[in-house]
Order: structure tokens, then C-alpha cells, then sequence
């Protein structure tokens, strides 16, 4: 599934010195799967444990 990413994030990408289609598909990967856990039937709590976990994951990635 593509996520449409803003502009932005090229420049992130250039000033970081990530190569842009990585950090555009850990971020596509991290706002999807956000998404998923905002929908499931999760409490609050683990819910965010989730979230904070997928964001830790899709930036080792790079």
C-alpha cells in the first residue's frame, strides 16, 4: 500500500544523508501500520506501546 508522503521529506532526506526511497518506505511502513493499531481493539494503553514500538522498528530500518 503507498501512502502519499509530503514533499518535505525529500529535503529531510538530503539533509540527513538517508537515501530517499528508504526513508519514503520506512515512513509509508510506519504510517500504515500506525493506522492499523489506531483501529484495532486495543486499549489506550497498549495501543501506544504499539505505536511506540512500529516507530522504533521503521526508523532501525534506515
Amino acid at each position: 500500500m503507498e501512502v502519499p508522503i509530503p514533499p518535505e521529506f525529500k529535503l529531510i532526506a538530503k539533509v540527513r544523508g538517508v537515501p530517499e526511497e528508504r526513508l519514503i518506505r520506512a515512513l509509508q511502513r510506519f504510517l500504515v501500520l500506525e493506522a492499523i493499531s489506531m483501529n484495532s481493539r486495543l486499549d489506550m494503553k497498549n495501543a501506544r506501546g504499539l505505536s511506540k514500538t512500529v516507530g522504533k522498528e521503521a526508523w532501525k530500518s534506515l
